[in-house]
C-alpha cells in the first residue's frame, strides 16, 4: 500500500508555547528558542540523519502521516506540530509549505 515506507520515533516535541521565548537585544524584543526546544532538537538530530529527502514535484508525492501520544488529555495535539514540521524541514523535504493537510 505505502511504497517505501519509513517509521521514524522521536521524543515528544515541545508545545508551541515552548518554542521560543521573548529576549531583550540591542533594546529590541526578538524571539528566540527555548532550552526545552533547543534539547528537544538535539536528541532528535542523529535520529533524523539517515532520512531520505524528497524533492516537491507534482509528479511525486510525500504522505507524511505521524501518531502522537499526548502525555495528558489536556493538551492540544496541534500544539506539537510546528516543532515537528520545523525539525524535518531541510532533511526529509524543502519547505514545510509544500505540506498539503488532508482531512
Amino acid at each position: 500500500m505505502y511504497g517505501n515506507m519509513k517509521k521514524l520515533i522521536l521524543p515528544l516535541p515541545p508545545t508551541d508555547n515552548q518554542l521560543r521565548m521573548p529576549c531583550i537585544r540591542k533594546r529590541r524584543a526578538i524571539l528566540v528558542p527555548t532550552p526545552a526546544y533547543c534539547d528537544w532538537k538535539e536528541k532528535c538530530k542523529d535520529l533524523c540523519q539517515n532520512l531520505p529527502y524528497y524533492e516537491p514535484s507534482l509528479e511525486s508525492q510525500l504522505l507524511f502521516q505521524y501518531w502522537l501520544y499526548k502525555p495528558n488529555d489536556r493538551s492540544d495535539s496541534q500544539n506539537y506540530e510546528k516543532a515537528l514540521r520545523d525539525l524535518l524541514t531541510g532533511k526529509l523535504y524543502k519547505d514545510d509549505k509544500h505540506i498539503i493537510l488532508s482531512l
